[in-house]
Formats: structure tokens, sequence, C-alpha cells
């Protein structure tokens, strides 16, 4: 039931203040007997990468590789993705993105670009990466410097193609 003042004064309509959208975290960490599970989170993007998920993607890697209680990290997306690579539309819409992207300061070996799956190499502790949907361009950057980090040292390298349900090399 609506209460009025009156039938022939229309009330004010009041508007209510439009919700601020909250702030995504990009990439969740949870560590739970040693066992770290980051977790890629834009699955609205499929997880796809802009400047924030850079950022944090760098920073998970840096955070964890302080971290001596974690034995094993296992990294994932959320959603129906692993990670859709680069958001061109997102990052491009500041040219500046591009540069912050692929700047090396210092004398240092990669930029932010790569630092995303050469980071990873850097954790003293095993790194899984478990891949599923998309897994395009710096996603699969991210994928190929966990799994090169993985192999044993007598293992040879190759790049693999999936064809229907088996891989070949």
């Amino acid at each position: 039931m609506s209460a009025r003042l009156s039938p022939e004064i229309e009330q004010p309509k009041v508007e209510q203040p439009k919700a601020q959208p909250q702030k995504q975290e990009r990439v969740l960490i949870d560590i739970e007997d040693g066992i770290a599970t980051v977790t890629l989170n834009r699955p609205d993007k499929y997880n796809g990468l802009d400047m924030p998920m850079f950022d944090a993607v760098a920073k998970a890697a840096k955070t964890l590789k302080k971290d001596r209680s974690v034995r094993v990290i296992i990294l994932c997306g959320a959603g129906e993705a692993f990670c859709s690579g680069l958001d061109i539309k997102t990052v491009s819409r500041n040219p500046i993105n591009f540069l912050k992207l692929l700047f090396k300061p210092g004398r240092k070996i990669s930029n932010l670009a790569q630092d995303i799956g050469y980071l990873w190499r850097d954790v003293p502790a095993p790194v899984i990466a478990i891949t599923h949907g998309y897994c395009f361009g710096g996603g699969l950057q991210i994928a190929l410097g966990v799994i090169s980090d993985s192999l044993a040292p007598t293992a040879s390298s190759r790049l693999w193609r999936v064809s229907g349900d088996s891989f070949q090399t």
C-alpha cells in the first residue's frame, strides 16, 4: 500500500543515490595449509589483462616470493577462462599504458608485460597453472612462465599444439 499526502498533491520523486561501482580485486590470493591459490579475478572479461590486472599479477608473484610459509602455488582463472590475454579496448584508452607495459626501468631484465610470466620463476615454491577456457596472449605467457619452471632439468621443452583431445609437438 502506498501512502499519499493528498490525492491532489503529487509526491516529489526522490532520486536514490547511484551505487558506486565496487572496485573488484583483480587477483585473489588465498593461503591455506601452505597452499596458495591465486585466482585471476575478472571473469566478466574472461580475465583479460588491463592495467590493474597486470599490476595485481606482478604484485601477487612478488608477495608470494617473500612468503616462506607457501609450499605450492596454484594459479587459476575465475569464470569461464584462464586468461583471454590483453584487453586492448581498455588498455588503449590511454596511450601511456603501452609505455608503462613496455618500459624496462634501469637494468631490469623484463618489462611489466613480461613480468606477469617472468616473475613466477623467482618464486621459491612450485607454481601450477590450471588453465581452462581461453588462454591467449598474455594468459599463455603466464602459463608458459609457470610451466617452463616446472620442467625437470633433463626435460626438453617444446611448444605444444592442442589438436582435438590430444597434444602434439
